[in-house]
């Protein structure tokens, strides 16, 4: 699972060095659209890791919006 995770956030640092040098609006909001799956995914791996129920996931998600 750490490589998964890590693997992941490998992938954010590459889409971010793109978004810095990015100046398309559509390939821009492409970009942030992958950070949001990928913000996702790892979300559900943390989750899973640390075996938290759905109403343990409920409360994180509502505190963070």
């Amino acid at each position: 699972m750490f490589q998964k995770i890590q693997n992941l956030v490998e992938q954010l640092l590459e889409i971010d060095n793109e978004i810095q040098t990015t100046k398309l609006a559509d390939k821009l909001e492409q970009l942030q659209n992958k950070v949001t799956y990928i913000d996702d995914k790892i979300d559900k791996l943390i989750y899973e890791l640390y075996e938290l129920k759905d109403s343990d996931i409920s409360l994180i998600e509502n505190s963070v919006t």
